[in-house]
């Protein structure tokens, strides 16, 4: 039953959102299913690595340590921020020439590394896990790593399913017609969460 309720916490956690959900709607409706799943594999791995550490005790040393978390944070806003300039020049130059593409095709290993680096970076990741997960991690028997396989699976499956809907005829084409608008959202929203990572 702990199980279970722990899997629907992390499920509802998984799709509230953040920098990873946010990456994973521009990759995937600008540049197709294939650039949103290169996005996804590089986050399943950070979160493969966020749980490693943390069952590890080495996630600690970052919640112990405020500079090290601080310095993570601001490296995770200005990962975030250039990936926001990069859209925003790309809205700047299909102003300039009609004929432009608003987000010119990627290739997966670009996508795989914003992925893997914005999750890796994601403040709110590192202390969620660690609240959660810590404590399972001196459990004798082991079932700590029960429930970051848990986070892992879940996070395999949640969001490939979440790409795939994304791309489903009536919700491209609307993306299609409001392109712009929406990856000026995009910027916009990053732009946001930045900030809200530099002034915590």
């Amino acid at each position: 039953m702990e199980l279970i309720t722990f899997a629907i916490t992390m499920a509802a956690g998984q799709l509230t959102p953040g920098p990873d959900m946010l990456l994973i709607l521009k990759n995937t409706l600008n540049r197709g299913l294939g650039n949103g799943l290169a996005t996804i594999a590089g986050i399943c791995l950070g979160i493969v690595v966020h749980v490693a550490l943390v069952l590890n005790g080495t996630a600690a040393l970052l919640v112990t340590f405020p500079a090290l978390l601080r310095s993570l944070q601001i490296l995770g806003a200005l990962y975030l921020l250039w990936i926001a300039s990069k859209l925003l020049r790309h809205l700047g130059a299909t102003a300039k020439n009609s004929s432009l593409p608003i987000a010119q095709p990627s290739s997966l290993g670009q996508a795989f590394r914003e992925g893997l680096v914005t999750n890796l970076t994601n403040v709110k990741v590192v202390i969620l896990f660690t609240s959660l997960l810590a404590p399972l991690a001196a459990d004798p028997q082991g079932q700590s790593w029960l429930f970051g396989l848990t986070i892992i699976v879940e996070a395999v499956l949640i969001w490939p399913l979440f790409a795939w809907l994304m791309i489903r005829p009536r919700v491209r084409s609307t993306f299609y017609r409001w392109q712009s608008t929406f990856n000026a959202l995009f910027a916009v929203l990053l732009i946001a969460f930045s900030f809200k990572l530099l002034l915590h």
